[in-house]
C-alpha cells in the first residue's frame, strides 16, 4: 500500500512538472511569435521611403515635379513671378537639399527667369 501511493506521488509530480513545463513552452512560443510581429511591422515601416529633397535649382516645372515625385516628395506652394516673360525655372526651393521629410511631404517652389 505504501509502495503504491508512493508511485501515486511520484506520478502526480511528474505530471505537475510537464504541466509546468508546456505552460512555460506556450509562453515562449508566445514571446517569439509577438517579437517576430513586431519585427515586421518594423520592417514595413522602414520599407516606406521618405521624402529625401532634391536639388531642384534651375528644372523647369515639369522637371522638379517629376524629381520630387521620385524623391518620394510632392510640389507644394508654386510662386511665380508677376511679368510671365520667358521660360521659367526653379530659382528657390523651400526645403534644402538633402533634407529628410516624411513620405509626400510638400516642397514649395519659386519659379523665376534662368539666371545667367
Amino acid at each position: 500500500m505504501a509502495i503504491e501511493s508512493g508511485e501515486l506521488s511520484a506520478e502526480r509530480t511528474l505530471a505537475e512538472g510537464r504541466q509546468q513545463e508546456a505552460e512555460k513552452h506556450a509562453a515562449e512560443e508566445l514571446d517569439r511569435r509577438d517579437a517576430s510581429e513586431r519585427a515586421e511591422r518594423e520592417a514595413a515601416a522602414r520599407s516606406q521611403r521618405a521624402c529625401v529633397v532634391p536639388r531642384l535649382d534651375g528644372d523647369s516645372l515639369p522637371t522638379a515635379a517629376r524629381a520630387l515625385d521620385k524623391a518620394h516628395c510632392s510640389l507644394g506652394k508654386l510662386t511665380r513671378p508677376h511679368d510671365g516673360r520667358g521660360a521659367l525655372v526653379v530659382v528657390r526651393q523651400g526645403v534644402p537639399v538633402g533634407k529628410k521629410l516624411a513620405r509626400d511631404s510638400r516642397v514649395a517652389v519659386t519659379l523665376g527667369q534662368r539666371r545667367r
